[in-house]
């Protein structure tokens, strides 16, 4: 996989997940997702990203605002989520780099203490499951740092 093709997603790296209701293993309360966030891993259409792309993935969120930063490549923007909705959603919108003006919906949720984040990168199109092989959609496991 190319850093071009991870560029284009690179918003896609900023948000979160769904929760399953009967789901083992899932927490069913929520945790803030403000933070700085390192990437456990990142799976693009059914292919895993190597660590060493994963490693210089970081993903920083407060207040509705987000930047993600692979390498020396930065990207900011917001993010809304909707918590009533299962899986819950959030939408993250671009706002500088290569992702400007774009806007990207996904789904989230938390899974032993880990946030996970499933991009949709068709236009327009919410993924209906957290799953990271299906065809136009990216799942990203974030934790937060060791302290």
């Amino acid at each position: 996989m190319t850093l071009s093709v991870l560029s284009c997603s690179l918003p896609l790296l900023i948000c979160l997940t769904t929760l399953g209701e009967d789901e083992p293993g899932t927490d069913k309360k929520s945790p803030s997702l403000e933070g700085i966030w390192a990437v456990k891993s990142a799976v693009v259409e059914g292919n895993a990203l190597p660590a060493e792309v994963t490693t210089m993935m970081q993903l920083k969120m407060r207040g509705g605002r987000y930047e993600a930063q692979v390498g020396e490549n930065v990207d900011r923007g917001s993010y809304k989520v909707n918590d009533e909705k299962k899986p819950r959603w959030m939408d993250v919108t671009g706002v500088e780099g290569a992702n400007k003006g774009k806007t990207f919906l996904a789904i989230y949720d938390w899974q032993d203490n880990k946030l996970r984040i499933c991009y949709s990168l068709v236009d327009g199109k919410r993924p209906s499951k957290i799953d990271g092989t299906l065809s136009g959609q990216m799942l990203i496991v974030y934790k937060k740092p060791d302290k």
